[in-house]
C-alpha cells in the first residue's frame, strides 16, 4: 500500500513509512498523529459546528485524557529550539499549516461519527472536547507566529524553552529583569526569547521598584546563569538564586514601597476615570469598521452597559482598544478586544463589590509592562490581587465566531 508523507508528500509503502518519518526528526507517537487523517477531509472542519456531547469537566477521567493527548500533541507547536531538531525543509508556520490541517480532519472525522450515532460513549465526548481544543490553540500559535515575525509582539515562545546558542554562562542585572508572577523574564538583546526563571517571591507588582529601589540599593549585582547543556540550568553554578534571597530579605522595604505605589495608583485611578468619560463612545458606532468579534460583542450591550475607546501599550507599540463594561445581576465583566483581529480577547469577571475595576484594567493595559499579552495567556498576571480584583480571567481567542459568542453567552447570561 502507498503512503504519502504529509510533509513532504514523498511516497512510501505502509513498511517504509515510519523510517520515513524518522529521518523527519518524529518519534513513533508522532508519526502515528500524523498519519491518522484523511486527506479528503482537508478543510472540511471550517464549514461545520463542532457539537461537543454535555459531560462532566470534573470527571477525574477526562482530567487525566485531557492530560495525556495535550502531551501527545504538544510537538504541534513547536518552539524555536524544538524546530531546529527537525528536517522538514518547511518554515515553522509551513510546518505548523500542516498540523492544523491534520488535526482538523481528526476533528472534523471524530464530530461526524459523534453526530451520526456510530460512537457515543461518553470517551469519545472527552476526545472531541480535547482535540477541538488542541486544534484551537494551534491556529492560535500559528497566529501569534505570524504576528511575531511582522514584529507586532516579542518574546514569543510558547514552551518557554530557553534557546540555547552555545552560552555556557549568562550574566545579567537588574535592568533584565522582568518581574511576574513566581517567576522572572530574563530579557537579552541578543537572544530573540526571554530566559524564564522560577523565582518564588517574584510578583508583577514589583517592576515599578526596579529603577526606584533595587537598581539603586543593588547598583552592582550581577547574576550567573550556567547551562549545563541544550535544556538544562545547573543550579549550583548558577547564581541567579540569589535574586530570590534579596527579595526575602528586603520583604519589609518592599511591602513599603508598594504601600506608597497603591496610593499614587489610587490618584491616577482618578484621572484616567476622567480619561473615560471623554473617550465613552456610541454603541452604534461599533457596526461600522470593526472586526467580527468586536461587532458580535456588541449585540450583548444592554441599556446600563458601557463602551470606550482606549489605547494599549504593546511593547511601546500604541495600539486601538474597544472596552466593554458589562454590568449583570451577579458580576460585572470587561471585555477587552484590540481592534487587530489577530490580537486575542480578555474577560474579566469582577464580583459587585469591586470599584474602580474598569479604571484599573485601563492602567494596566497602559502601563509599561512587556509582553501583556504573554503574561496573560500564560497565567502569569495575579489579576485576584488587591490591585487589580478581578475574580476571573478568559483569553478568548478569535479562531471561531461561534465559540466565542458562546463564551460570552454563557458568561453573560447563562450565568447572570
Amino acid at each position: 500500500m502507498i503512503v504519502n508523507c504529509p510533509i513532504c508528500l514523498e511516497k512510501n509503502t505502509s513498511d517504509t513509512i515510519k523510517a520515513h518519518f524518522f529521518t523527519h526528526g518524529f518519534d513513533d507517537i508522532q508519526a502515528n498523529i500524523l498519519l491518522n487523517y484523511d486527506k479528503k477531509l482537508k478543510g472540511l472542519i471550517d464549514n461545520i459546528n463542532i457539537r461537543i456531547p454535555a459531560f462532566d469537566k470534573n470527571d477525574q477521567r477526562f482530567i487525566l485524557y485531557r492530560l495525556y493527548l495535550i502531551s501527545k500533541y504538544k510537538f504541534c507547536t513547536p518552539s524555536s529550539t524544538e524546530y531546529n531538531q527537525l528536517n522538514v525543509g518547511k518554515s515553522i508556520p509551513e510546518l505548523v499549516g500542516i498540523y492544523i490541517d491534520i488535526v482538523g480532519c481528526q476533528v472534523y472525522l471524530l464530530n461526524d461519527k459523534i453526530q451520526n450515532g456510530n460512537v457515543q460513549s461518553v470517551e469519545y465526548a472527552f476526545e472531541l472536547s480535547v482535540l477541538f481544543e488542541i486544534y484551537n490553540d494551534i491556529k492560535s500559535y500559528l497566529n501569534r507566529i505570524n504576528e511575531n515575525q511582522s514584529g507586532s509582539e516579542v518574546g514569543l515562545d510558547i514552551e518557554n524553552l530557553v534557546s540555547y546558542r552555545g552560552e555556557k554562562n549568562i550574566i545579567f542585572s537588574w535592568e533584565h529583569v522582568e518581574f511576574s508572577d513566581k517567576k522572572i523574564n530574563v530579557n537579552l538583546s541578543h537572544r530573540p526569547h526571554p530566559i524564564i526563571l522560577n523565582i518564588p517571591s517574584s510578583q508583577v507588582l514589583l517592576n515599578p521598584l526596579k529603577e526606584v529601589f533595587f537598581m539603586k540599593r543593588y547598583a552592582d549585582k550581577k547574576f550567573k546563569i550556567y547551562f549545563s547543556h541544550a535544556y538544562e540550568i545547573d543550579n549550583k553554578k548558577s547564581s541567579f538564586h540569589q535574586l530570590e534571597d534579596i527579595l526575602i530579605a528586603e520583604y519589609e522595604n518592599i511591602e513599603h514601597l508598594l504601600k506608597k505605589i497603591e496610593i499614587q495608583d489610587g490618584k491616577k485611578s482618578e484621572r484616567i476615570k476622567e480619561i473615560l468619560i471623554t473617550n465613552k463612545i456610541n454603541k452604534q458606532e461599533l457596526s461600522y469598521g470593526k472586526h467580527k468579534y468586536i461587532t458580535v460583542a456588541g449585540t450583548f450591550l444592554s441599556e446600563c452597559d458601557n463602551v470606550y475607546s482606549i489605547k494599549e501599550n504593546n511593547n511601546g507599540k500604541e495600539e486601538s482598544v474597544i472596552l466593554f463594561e458589562f454590568q449583570r445581576k451577579n458580576h460585572n465583566y470587561v471585555l477587552i478586544e484590540n481592534e487587530n483581529i489577530n490580537r486575542s480577547a480578555h474577560l474579566f469577571r469582577f464580583e459587585k463589590n469591586v470599584s474602580n475595576y474598569v479604571a484599573k484594567l485601563v492602567g494596566f493595559y497602559f502601563s509599561e509592562t512587556v509582553n501583556k499579552r504573554l503574561l496573560i495567556k500564560d497565567k502569569q498576571v495575579d489579576f485576584k490581587s488587591k490591585i487589580l480584583e478581578a475574580s476571573e480571567t478568559k483569553v478568548l481567542y478569535h479562531s471561531d465566531i461561534k465559540t466565542y459568542k458562546d463564551h460570552l453567552e454563557h458568561s453573560l447570561y447563562i450565568l447572570n
